[in-house]
């Protein structure tokens, strides 16, 4: 969801009224306008990276997926535990996953992987690299890009 403040300047000015011995004041009318712009997308795109402050521990797909259920418990509970949240790509070696995860459920499953810390007794934590309404947006990263 964005938020955008539009000022809306209207021609001519507004008599502060006299204040005793002084000139009239005029100031310039202006208001302010709140404007919300809802994301049309039914879903959101996270890409994620895991980093254990050991080296050398290893998830598999179902590991990580049992994670992201415990990470949402632990903040949220059973409600949290039931959000929908799928693997879309998994990559064992660097622990990063792209997941797609309701709009409305967006900012539950980001706080909760923000909040997470440790797995086994072993300190993590997630890192969010990149998040969109469109999977196409997570397909490449143009500071990372190499020109040939």
């Amino acid at each position: 969801m964005r938020e955008a403040v539009r000022l809306a300047g209207r021609s001519g000015f507004q008599t502060a009224g006299k204040v005793e011995g002084t000139p009239c004041l005029k100031m310039p009318a202006t208001a302010y306008e709140r404007l919300v712009y809802k994301s049309p997308s039914e879903y959101h795109y996270m890409k994620v990276c895991l980093e254990f402050q050991e080296h050398g521990v290893g998830l598999n797909t179902a590991q990580f997926k049992q994670l992201l259920v415990s990470a949402l418990k632990d903040l949220f509970g059973e409600v949290g535990a039931a959000l929908p949240v799928d693997i879309l790509t998994y990559e064992e070696k660097t622990l990063s996953a792209i997941l797609r995860v309701c709009s409305s459920g967006l900012a539950k499953l980001w706080s909760s992987l923000t909040l997470f810390g440790t797995y086994k007794n072993k300190k993590c934590a997630f890192r969010v690299i990149q998040v969109s309404p469109f999977l196409l947006a997570l397909s490449g990263n143009s500071r990372e890009q190499v020109l040939g």
